[in-house]
């Protein structure tokens, strides 16, 4: 376990429960209270995921970080930054306000989060498509705790909150799983 990865990812992640606070959104009772609407941080499975599953996540995966290239960093970045952006600007068109978003804007918190997820999405891009020799156990670890977060947090989420099926979340999720079971699948084959 990288301790400096999931101490990091950690911080940012209590920060985003600070600024949600600061905000007055941290609890329902906090938000109604200021009259904000939507989820309160504490009722969004989200920010649940990013404190107690990225971190973790991460640890595992900054292990490998000395298998890591300088050429193979900037091609993750931008795979992180492209997936980021499109899946912020997805999420400020089609998701209600609660402690990230605030009328189509994202709030401190969640510019946190958008800060959070790149870093994810480009620590994911470099363990699964980058790092040569990957430990079975961490291979499975990663895939697990990712696979719940995505479920939980798209998935799961939209229709707590939309009350129905949302295609693009479900999408989403069975992607994520396609290639998290393909990774799974060929790592296996190759042993």
């Amino acid at each position: 376990m990288k301790i400096e990865a999931l101490i990091g990812m950690t911080l940012i992640a209590l920060t985003m429960f600070w600024t949600s606070y600061r905000r007055g959104d941290l609890t329902g009772f906090q938000a109604s209270q200021n009259g904000i609407k939507g989820f309160s941080a504490i009722s969004h499975t989200g920010l649940w995921g990013v404190l107690l599953i990225i971190p973790t996540l991460c640890g595992v995966i900054w292990t490998y970080e000395e298998s890591w290239t300088h050429e193979q960093l900037l091609p993750a970045l931008v795979v992180g930054a492209v997936i980021n952006h499109l899946m912020h600007t997805l999420w400020l068109f089609t998701s209600p306000d609660d402690h990230n978003l605030n009328h189509g804007s994202l709030t401190r918190a969640g510019k946190l989060h958008y800060l959070f997820m790149f870093f994810t999405l480009a620590s994911v891009t470099l363990f699964y498509f980058c790092t040569p020799e990957v430990s079975s156990e961490h291979l499975l670890s990663v895939s697990m705790l990712l696979g719940v977060y995505v479920t939980m947090n798209t998935l799961v989420l939209n229709l707590i909150r939309q009350k129905k099926l949302d295609v693009v979340a479900l999408l989403t999720t069975l992607v994520v799983w396609g290639v998290l079971l393909y990774q799974l699948w060929k790592s296996a084959a190759n042993t």
